[in-house]
């Protein structure tokens, strides 16, 4: 099975434990990157999904990234550094990063009070 079908599937199982427990949730598309950061969607390696020229969700949202306290992601290959740079600068203190490692498992980061990267 291929990573994006594995993410698909996913996908539809997270949006199908939403409905079928009837949780108020609201998705939407965009980009993760806060405005101003678009830049750091240039530190990847060229075979990466990364794209900056996507919309914020954050606006659609009516959110800040530091208004979350958990952040989940999928990096893909070439992509965690920014991940992690992103996450650094822009997540609130005491935030947690989990992403998925492939066989791996799962990795959990969390964000220090007082460490921001570009500071």
């Amino acid at each position: 099975m291929s990573d994006s079908t594995l993410t698909l599937l996913t996908l539809a199982l997270v949006v199908g434990l939403f409905v079928w427990n009837r949780l108020p949730v609201e998705f939407v598309a965009g980009s993760f990157l806060p405005v101003g950061s678009e830049h750091l969607a240039d530190r990847t390696e060229e075979f990466a999904w990364l794209r900056s020229d996507a919309p914020s969700a954050y606006d659609d949202l009516g959110l800040d990234p530091r208004d979350f306290d958990l952040v989940f992601a999928y990096p893909w290959p070439g992509e965690e550094h920014v991940l992690l740079g992103l996450f650094d600068r822009c997540a609130a203190d005491g935030a947690l990063l989990v992403t998925y490692q492939g066989k791996d498992g799962v990795r959990v980061r969390r964000r220090r009070a007082g460490r921001r990267a570009g500071r």
